[in-house]
Order: C-alpha cells, then structure tokens, then sequence
C-alpha cells in the first residue's frame, strides 16, 4: 500500500533523530521502497518537503539522492 508523504516524512525524520548524525542521504531506490512506489511524481515530493520542513527539518531532491538535513546551523562556515 502507498505511504502518504506524512508517512514517508515522519519515518526518515526518526531514523534522522535516531542516527544521531545532523543530515542524511536516501537513494531514489530507497525511497520508492520506503514509500512503497514505483514512480514518484513532482507532487509527492512537493508534499514530503512541506511536511518534512513542517518538522523543522529540510528535505532536498537532487537527480540520484534525496537530503535530510536538520534545519540548524551544525556546519558554519569558518571565516
């Protein structure tokens, strides 16, 4: 059965929390297991950014990996 974005957000933001690490990547091919698809739409990952950032984390898409990242600054640049 489809994972609705809500689904899919809250479970990569507790294996954020419980990695302990401040950001992590997911594979598109893990994310289509993870949210039991075969093809992810542009709308999907529209309503998985907003309820990812609705938890104050950040969701980010680039062509092979998917990011989440904690919505704090655990990395500044050093001057």
């Amino acid at each position: 059965m489809l994972k609705s974005a809500k689904d899919v957000s809250n479970i990569l933001c507790d294996k954020l929390v419980k990695s302990g690490n401040h950001v992590m990547t997911i594979t598109n091919d893990e994310l289509y297991a993870l949210s039991e698809r075969e093809r992810i739409r542009g709308a999907f990952l529209t309503d998985l950014t907003r309820e990812t950032e609705a938890k104050g984390y950040i969701f980010a898409s680039g062509d092979k990996v998917h990011i989440i990242s904690q919505d704090t600054n655990y990395a500044p640049i050093k001057k």
